[in-house]
């Protein structure tokens, strides 16, 4: 469990990780992971339109990539603007199922980049939506990756293939490592994010436990010197729950954080004293 809270207190320390995803205390949880999911979502179609800009490609590939760049960024500011993304999420996720479909078409299909992207697009389905929102998109991402199969078995004309296949290698293997480097990205986001709250909340557990120990032993020394004390008559004995006499200065002392210093009062200097000299 240290070395948890070491690894909290390191990720805590990264400033731009706070600007960017928002505070642990006063940004939500779900808020933060769509944001981290936003902002990957935001550099792939980047790195993406660099590719497509450097390799000659199409204008139709850079579209593509503006379109995802834009969907991702704008989902993001308004996640940033607005607190409470629930209505971005299916909204974005629909967006850039659009946007792979279209690419399967303009890429080779399944022998093309755009499978890889699918994959990504499941993974952050699975992140940023919960149940059963998440199954059901991933029912209809299935459904349409096999739509996508079915017309490109039953109609090959559909498909537009790469300009050469050395295009198809530098983007099929650009893809493969882009890809896999925006999932390790993710999970490592999703679990740094998991750690820091649960480490916060562990830590206000802590709290209030302590919290719940000073409030009792407050009530129990506050109930201690309330009510009706059984006091003698006689000797000013009192008596306890158990049916003990104890002093006085004895009980309250027990039952209170005072102590008594003894010493004698004008009247019973004159009463009991009055032949000595006590100054």
């Amino acid at each position: 469990m240290r070395a948890l809270e070491n690894v909290v207190d390191g990720a805590e320390r990264w400033r731009w990780s706070s600007r960017l995803l928002g505070n642990a205390d006063g940004t939500h949880l779900g808020d933060r992971v769509f944001r981290a999911v936003c902002l990957i979502g935001f550099l792939t179609g980047v790195l993406t339109g660099l590719l497509n800009y450097v390799s000659g490609n199409p204008a139709r590939e850079m579209l593509f990539s503006v379109l995802a760049t834009g969907v991702a960024g704008g989902a993001y500011v308004l996640s940033v603007r607005y607190q409470g993304v629930c209505l971005l999420k299916i909204p974005l996720v629909a967006a850039l199922l659009g946007l792979l479909c279209a690419a399967w078409f303009t890429n080779q299909g399944s022998e093309g980049a755009t499978l890889f992207y699918l994959f990504l697009w499941f993974v952050a389905v699975i992140i940023i939506l919960s149940k059963p929102w998440n199954f059901l998109l991933c029912g209809i991402g299935a459904a349409a990756v096999a739509g996508l199969l079915l017309v490109e078995w039953r109609v090959p004309g559909a498909i537009i293939s790469y300009q050469t296949p050395v295009h198809r290698g530098i983007d099929v293997a650009f893809s493969l490592l882009l890809c896999l480097g925006s999932v390790t990205a993710l999970v490592y986001l999703v679990v740094a994010e998991h750690r820091k709250e649960h480490a916060r909340n562990e830590q206000l557990c802590r709290q209030l436990a302590q919290d719940k120990a000073d409030l009792e032993q407050a009530v129990r020394e506050n109930r201690a010197l309330k009510g009706l004390l059984p006091i003698c008559a006689t000797c000013k004995k009192i008596r306890d729950d158990g049916g003990h006499w104890h002093r006085l200065e004895t009980y309250i002392t027990r039952h209170a954080e005072v102590k008594f210093s003894h010493g004698i009062c004008p009247d019973c200097e004159r009463t009991y004293y009055a032949d000595y000299d006590i100054k």
